[in-house]
This record gives C-alpha cells, structure tokens and sequence, in this order.
C-alpha cells in the first residue's frame, strides 16, 4: 500500500469560504443598488407632489383674492436641466411680490418650449397650460419620470406620461 495522504474530490473549507464571500458581496452589491433606486423613486414623487401642491396652493389664492399671477419657468445656475418656477403677482395682498420654487434633489423643467404663463384666479384659468417634468439628477438613474400637469381650467394632477 503506497504511503501518503489521500485526498478526496471535495473543496477545502478555505475554498468554500471565499466562494461564500464573493456570493454574499454580489448579493449585497445588488441589494443596494436597488435600494438607491427605489429612494430614487421615492424622491422623485416627493418633489413632484411638493411642486402639485405648491402650483396648487398659490392658484387657491389667486381664486379666494380674484388676482391673477405671472409664472416664469427660467433655468438657473446655467443649467438647461433644472429650472426655477417664480410666480410674480399681479393683484391682491401680494401684489409685485414674487415666489419661487426650486429643487435641488431633481431637475424639474417644462415640456414646452413656452416659459411665461398667465394664471387668472377670477377665471381660474392658466394661459398657456402647463407640463413639467420632474426626473432625477443622474442622467444614469433607471428611475421613473413623473410630470406634473396643470390644466388650462387650472386643474394640477401628478402623471407618468406627457400630455
């Protein structure tokens, strides 16, 4: 009988463990990763919901004092992606006082090529109407698009897709 140690077909514990680390740092990679999406998302209707309802707030004024605004959508920071919205009032108790809206967690710009728009709170109507994108700030980010849409009747409702 030869002399020596024989060795099974099997893998060493030390094997096993390195195998089960690179397992547990993929999954954990994964796990992340698609928790940062979802914040993402959580982010992205926060903000557009924040903007429905700021739109929504200020239009309710308008109406309970019969005043019109003027809403101004401008880029800020030389950017081409985010956009301020300031509202600059006509009538009213703030009458030439202005307001803006701006984020920082997303960009936020119109689907139009308009960026000057009459609210008439006596007609309760928004001249012309009004879309909005709300996206996030990595052009990488597989995380949904949501606008934020105000009608021309002055109605603001929170879509996935453009109108």
């Amino acid at each position: 009988m030869p002399s020596g140690k024989l060795r099974g077909g099997g893998f060493s514990l030390v094997e096993l463990i390195v195998v089960m680390l690179v397992l547990a740092i993929l999954s954990g990679g994964i796990a992340v990763s698609s928790i940062k999406e979802d914040d993402c998302d959580q982010i992205v209707a926060r903000e557009a919901e924040d903007l429905a309802l700021w739109l929504s707030d200020r239009m309710s004024r308008a109406q309970a004092e019969e005043c019109p605004f003027r809403l101004y959508v401008l880029g800020h920071g030389g950017s081409a992606v985010n956009a301020d919205l300031t509202i600059i009032w006509l009538g009213g108790t703030l009458v030439n006082k202005s307001e803006t809206y701006r984020s920082s967690r997303v960009n936020i710009w119109p689907e139009s090529q308009v960026n000057q728009f009459v609210y008439d709170g006596a007609w309760q109507s928004l001249t012309p109407a009004l879309t909005v994108s709300v996206k996030p700030i990595s052009p990488l980010s597989e995380a949904k698009r949501l606008y934020v849409i105000v009608s021309g009747t002055g109605y603001t409702r929170i879509s996935t897709k453009a109108q």
